[in-house]
């Protein structure tokens, strides 16, 4: 059974940014099959990589570091994620089919669109990752995932039935079930606060604009009753 482990700190870290670089780790004679990887990245400094629509099939990325790298659209089927680091990274339409997530980082990750099939969510971290408009069906181990703050607010949270894990059981635990309802709840008074002060705030500038508008009014009318004032003072003189 796989468990948490570290990576040694004497590994030599291999820095990438973007897919040419990415390109020159590849192994096009690996034999998939026999469990070897096509990309040897084990413990590597991706962070802010530019990867949009990488094939990144079978790679090995435990320990990978891909903090704000952006993998939109991005295939990850068959790669090793263990203990990989994806927080604030983009991952949006990304393929994570049947991709093991064992104690994967995903921490403020956009996993918006992404396909995740059979994606096995066992002890990863979704902290605070948002994941509108996903499908969800067929995940696993997803009660074993850390979802505090993990945003679905803008699908149908009412309807908590169609997150359905691989087996065809609730992907939500009643835990986290309730959880969802109270951050629902929370969402909406929130929002209709924000609304509120909208409001509130376009009435002060308004009642503001008038005022200022009135004294300005004010202030005209005073200037040319004492404009007048002295041209009959000036007129009665001259007289």
């Amino acid at each position: 059974m796989a468990t948490f482990t570290s990576l040694p700190e004497s590994e030599k870290i291999t820095r990438i940014t973007n897919i040419p670089e990415l390109l020159k780790h590849y192994k096009p004679d690996a034999d998939v099959k026999k469990g070897e990887y096509r990309y040897d990245l084990q413990g590597a400094d991706l962070q802010g990589a530019e990867l949009r629509l990488a094939d990144l099939r079978h790679a090995d990325l435990r320990h990978a570091k891909l903090q704000g790298a952006d993998l939109t659209s991005a295939d990850l089927r068959g790669a090793r994620l263990t203990n990989a680091v994806f927080t604030g990274a983009i991952l949006r339409d990304a393929d994570l089919r049947n991709v093991w997530l064992f104690y994967t980082t995903l921490k403020d990750t956009t996993l918006t669109g992404a396909k995740l099939n059979g994606t096995d969510f066992d002890r990863a971290n979704l902290y605070e990752a948002t994941a509108d408009k996903t499908d969800f069906k067929g995940v696993k181990n997803f009660e074993k995932a850390n979802i505090k703050g993990f945003d679905i607010m803008n699908d149908d949270v009412a309807d908590l039935n169609r997150f359905k894990l691989e087996n065809g059981d609730d992907m939500f635990t009643e835990a986290q079930r309730k959880y969802y309802i109270q951050q629902q709840r929370l969402h909406a008074i929130q929002e209709q606060r924000r609304r509120d002060r909208e409001i509130t705030g376009g009435r002060k500038k308004y009642l503001s604009k008038k005022r200022k508008s009135s004294k300005k009014s004010k202030s005209s009318k005073k200037s040319k009753s004492s404009k007048k004032s002295k041209k009959k003072n000036t007129t009665s003189k001259g007289r």
